[in-house]
């Protein structure tokens, strides 16, 4: 019977409230505001700021929205595009781009959008009958964003500062705008559609008036109405323009239709102080409130008052505001503790039947934590960045005690079984024991090393102390005189986690180099290696109940595998950024993770069996799919490519033939007027008399070498005779023996059956090879003897370089 194992499932979901990949935008709904969070999309009311719905619709992070009257549309980071109603119903979902998706922008009527990719592509859609109406080519540097400035026309901005004008209906460009040196960051156009309103990179902000009535130059480039170096982007709203700059938001008033629009015309209203830590910004329709996007996870509302635009809340989660750098679950599997560079929280794990959850319970007072490990219920120990281990009590959120332990950053802390033996290793290269308990730390022994210490691990049985180095090794030493009783080498970069199997027989590492090793710890040989991931492993953990290896890595995913035979189980879930934190509890089965993208996941397992056969039998089958997903595509490549070379062949032929026909027109011409031979016939090429033959000489010259065979192909037969005699001909002139000899190799290759049957043209065939062959052997004889020449003088010994004389002895 097959070994089974079992899945694990995200239950919970914690702390976010806005990612900074996206900007949050007004909906069509008043006082309701679009947010990407990850790859969903939340709904805002503003006046309760509670959340009203929540689309999931894709696999990959949100990178714009674009909010409409009764839809709005959503591109993601893998390309897609899914047009949704304001009640969460699915409209569409298009796979739009190869890569992420830049911008979207609906037309006034909200029937057709344009979508920018960082592929490069720009492609406007039909939304009603799910259409491509076209595919703009975009500039050679990346396009940055695209919008209508009328029902067929499209301008794109782009990284090489130019903003492009094309026309839907044939593609074609209508105008090119250059305004400054730098790349265009974002580009907008009014309601109206009478002003375009773009950002430029260390310049500030610039408007373009919209000429509908000119059908080549639709758009007439007004200037830079703000300068500003620190300049982010710009949208409009309600007739102003809202321009974010580092700490400060410009709004900007449209000008009227009537007198020249200048630069002075656009007249600053407001100017609102802010956080350096916006990075997006929307106005509102009416313009009377400001939302705000921060790039620690939060966001801020801007209200007017009078005549000035006043901070009047925050919409937060409880939930940290920087990456997470450790989590840890407490020896009661009730309560977790996550901390970050600027905040540690404290979180009740409720549990039932069915689903695990979080609950926020209290905030230590700790900064700049680096690792940490719960001594009891309610007391856990914390290593800091600048060298510090403190405990503190879950409970009240204050600090019982700390000692100053490491003269560098505490990258490890590990406890024993006994909760009262403390090991700790840091950037100082100092290994150091200690005794710990809720209220004292106390010191008990260390031992410095040569390299900083990544990670430590106590194995109880064996009373061995396991370190990895930043060298790439693993030193196993007798903690009671610390002297060294394996060496482990096989990591090619720097190991981040280690773990020890339940009969602390096996030791499991994992490293930048992107793999896992299985080590025995009796003679230190290297059990198994396994590549899974595809970037650096951050995390190992194992759980001796179920003998599964849990792995993480940079590129956020985790992975379930067999142990100690390492056979794939599959993926649990990702992470949209490098999962920096990870704690498993082996009593529950729970799994809780951390990451860079500031969430706080919770796992656990569930009752789906899943069995290593079948995970590699589905593993087989993708790649077959995918193997055979990329053949199609070649081949529809080739196709394509001999499509194209075989027109292009059917050109150079066209080419070919009506220079045969043209000299064979002359020649008869001439012929028919006197005694005149055809080869002294001469026509007109480049202005210049030359012979039927060299005129087509002329011809072959303007096809490339690599369709020269395709175009003689193409060619009918009865050309033949004439195009032997010009090969004959051009056999007398050195510069035209290589391309004879090409030509007639093509030649007899595609007509031989042809030339077997004339007698007269296998004497001409005869004449030309034998012609050509008493040529190139002269040739080949002179190249031999200059060769040879030019060997006896590389054999000639260097006469000494004398110096030049001076100006002054000359």
């Amino acid at each position: 019977m097959d070994e089974c194992f079992y899945r694990y499932k995200e239950f919970c979901r914690l702390g976010l409230i806005y990612t900074k990949k996206s900007r949050p935008v007004y909906a069509g709904k008043q006082n309701m505001f679009l947010v990407g969070v990850l790859n969903t999309v939340s709904l805002f009311d503003t006046n309760t700021e509670e959340q009203v719905s929540l689309f999931t619709q894709g696999h990959s992070p949100v990178t714009c929205i674009e909010p409409g009257r009764e839809t709005f549309a959503v591109g993601y980071e893998d390309g897609a595009v899914c047009v949704l109603s304001y009640a969460g119903e699915l409209q569409k979902k298009i796979s739009a781009h190869q890569s992420a998706v830049l911008s979207i922008c609906y037309t006034g009527a909200g029937d057709c959008m344009v979508t920018v990719g960082m592929d490069n592509r720009v492609v406007v859609w039909d939304i009603l009958d799910d259409t491509v109406l076209a595919r703009i080519r975009g500039p050679k540097k990346p396009a940055t964003a695209a919008c209508f400035i009328g029902d067929s026309v499209v301008a794109v901005s782009a990284k090489d500062s130019t903003i492009r004008v094309f026309s839907v209906e044939t593609g074609e460009c209508l105008q090119l705008v250059s305004a400054a040196k730098e790349k265009i960051l974002s580009l907008c156009a009014d309601e109206e559609k009478k002003t375009l309103v773009f950002t430029v990179k260390k310049t500030g902000v610039f408007a373009c008036r919209i000429n509908t009535a000119s059908k080549r130059q639709p758009l007439e480039l007004v200037g830079c109405i703000e300068q500003n170096p620190k300049a982010i982007y710009a949208t409009v709203s309600s007739g102003l323009i809202c321009f974010l700059s580092h700490s400060l938001i410009s709004l900007i008033a449209l000008p009227g239709d009537s007198g020249e629009c200048t630069a002075a015309s656009f007249v600053k209203k407001h100017g609102v102080d802010v956080s350096p830590h916006v990075v997006s910004a929307c106005l509102s329709q009416g313009s009377k409130t400001l939302l705000l996007g921060l790039d620690n996870n939060s966001l801020e509302i801007f209200t007017k008052r009078k005549k000035h635009y006043k901070k009047e809340r925050e919409i937060t989660q409880k939930g940290h505001r920087t990456w997470i750098k450790t989590v840890s679950i407490s020896t009661d599997d009730k309560h977790i503790a996550s901390f970050s560079s600027e905040a540690a929280h404290v979180w009740d794990v409720v549990a039932t039947a069915e689903t695990v959850g979080l609950s926020f319970l209290s905030t230590l007072d700790c900064r700049g934590a680096q690792c940490s490990e719960f001594i009891d219920e309610e007391h856990v120990v914390v290593g800091t960045s600048d060298g510090k281990i403190s405990v503190y009590n879950i409970g009240t959120g204050k600090e019982t005690c700390t000692v100053n332990a490491h003269s560098g950053k505490i990258n490890t802390l590990h406890l024993f079984s006994q909760k009262t033996r403390l090991l700790s290793g840091g950037g100082d290269k100092t290994l150091r024991v200690w005794s710990v308990s809720p209220k004292q730390i106390d010191p008990v022994f260390e031992h410095g090393f040569n390299e900083d210490i990544t990670c430590v691990r106590y194995i109880e049985a064996q009373n061995l102390i396991c370190v990895a180095l930043l060298d790439s090794t693993i030193g196993v030493f007798y903690a009671d005189t610390m002297r060294r009783f394996l060496s482990l080498y096989g990591h090619k970069l720097p190991i981040n986690s280690l773990c020890i199997a339940e009969d602390e027989k096996l030791l499991v590492s994992c490293s930048v180099d992107k793999s896992i090793r299985v080590w025995s710890l009796d003679f230190g040989d290297c059990r198994k290696t396994i590549t899974g991931h595809s970037s650096s492993v951050t995390h190992v953990w194992l759980d001796g109940k179920t003998k599964t290896l849990l792995s993480a890595s940079a590129r956020g995913d985790i992975r379930q595998w067999t142990f100690p035979g390492l056979s794939p189980l599959g993926s649990v879930g990702r992470h949209h950024d490098e999962v920096s934190a990870l704690s498993f509890s082996e009593k529950t089965g729970l799994l809780v993770t951390g990451s860079r993208d500031l969430s706080l996941r919770v796992w656990s397992q569930t009752s789906e069996e899943v069995f290593p056969e079948d995970v590699q039998e589905e593993a087989f089958e993708e790649r077959l799919d995918e193997e055979m997903e990329r053949r199609i595509e070649v081949s529809h490549v080739r196709e394509q490519v001999t499509d194209s070379v075989n027109l292009r062949g059917l050109k150079d032929g066209e080419l070919l033939l009506k220079a045969l026909e043209r000299s064979e027109e002359e020649s008869k011409k001439a012929e028919a007027l006197g005694d005149t031979p055809a080869s002294s016939t001469t026509l007109f090429h480049a202005g210049q008399r030359v012979s039927p033959a060299g005129y087509f000489y002329a011809a072959t010259q303007t096809i490339a070498a690599m369709h020269l065979e395709d175009a003689l192909l193409a060619v009918p037969t009865h050309m033949t005779p004439r195009i032997l005699s010009y090969l004959l001909e051009w056999s007398s002139d050195d510069e035209k023996l290589l391309l004879s000899c090409r030509m007639l190799s093509f030649f007899v290759k595609g007509n031989l059956d042809h030339i077997a049957q004339q007698t007269k043209l296998k004497q001409t065939v005869t004449e030309l090879r034998d012609t050509l062959q008493k040529k190139l052997a002269v040739l080949k004889r002179e190249t031999q003897k200059n060769i040879a020449g030019l060997r006896q003088i590389q054999r000639c010994p260097r006469l000494p370089r004398t110096p030049r004389a001076k100006d002054e002895d000359r």
